[in-house]
């Protein structure tokens, strides 16, 4: 594979963009990445990080979409969201890939955001949001990121 431009850091083609850190949800309840604007990135990827389940939890994951950053009518996106997980699940990871085209930009939504909603029991639960291939520059991280090292 040849790298189009040596010189552009991958850190300069993804963006860490929203963080659900690791933490009981108390169920039932929700928690949410900030929101994305996807128009200006080409594609988007929201992963669920889950641990072992109690017995009587369960745990969906969604992608949202809204009208601008405030969460404007704010709703979830249906075919972006992972087959629900319970006890019986296999537990580690879950990937929502997002482009563009997902959103119903016709009818105003541009920005997209992860849900993940807890039920029945607390769950130990995270998730990222990151967003890939800027359309103008190099991709901005959350103020979070206190540090990018080589490339």
């Amino acid at each position: 594979m040849t790298i189009a431009n040596p010189n552009i850091k991958p850190s300069n083609q993804t963006a860490l963009v929203g963080v659900i850190t690791p933490q009981t949800v108390t169920a039932p309840d929700d928690v949410t990445t900030a929101w994305l604007d996807m128009g200006q990135f080409f594609g988007a990827l929201a992963t669920v990080f889950v641990s072992v389940l109690p017995a009587s939890a369960t745990l969906d994951a969604v992608i949202e979409q809204a009208k601008d950053d405030q969460g404007t009518d704010a709703e979830e996106i249906t075919t972006l969201a992972i087959t629900q997980l319970t006890e019986d699940s296999l537990t580690g990871q879950a990937m929502i890939n997002v482009r563009p085209e997902d959103l119903s930009f016709n009818d105003g939504f541009t920005h997209a955001r992860l849900k993940i909603s807890v039920a029945g029991d607390d769950t130990v639960v995270a998730g990222l949001l990151q967003a890939f291939y800027p359309r103008y520059g190099f991709a901005d991280h959350l103020t979070s990121v206190v540090e990018v090292v080589g490339g």
